[in-house]
């Protein structure tokens, strides 16, 4: 059995449509926090730069693998540019 088997727990999900400025990634469109046996998987979801056609290329979901709750919360953070503490 896989470390990170999916729980029956639903996900956490946030939505957001955020420019990321990385090279390539396209515009963020959503961000959600799955539960899993021993630990949390963040997924990114981003809609590409239209093509010549008009069509948005199309952008697969980007995974991480989450240990614990101060790392679901920097992810959280980091992903939708939450405010820091300063």
């Amino acid at each position: 059995m896989s470390a990170y088997a999916q729980s029956s727990a639903p996900p956490v999900t946030v939505s957001a449509a955020k420019s990321t400025g990385g090279k390539g990634h396209g515009t963020l469109t959503g961000v959600s926090i799955d539960i899993v046996e021993k630990g949390f998987i963040g997924r990114c979801s981003y809609r590409g730069k239209p093509s010549k056609d008009g069509y948005p290329s199309y952008m697969p979901d980007k995974q991480f693998a989450l240990a614990d709750r101060k790392a679901v919360d920097k992810f959280l953070d980091d992903m939708l540019g939450l405010d820091k503490k300063k």
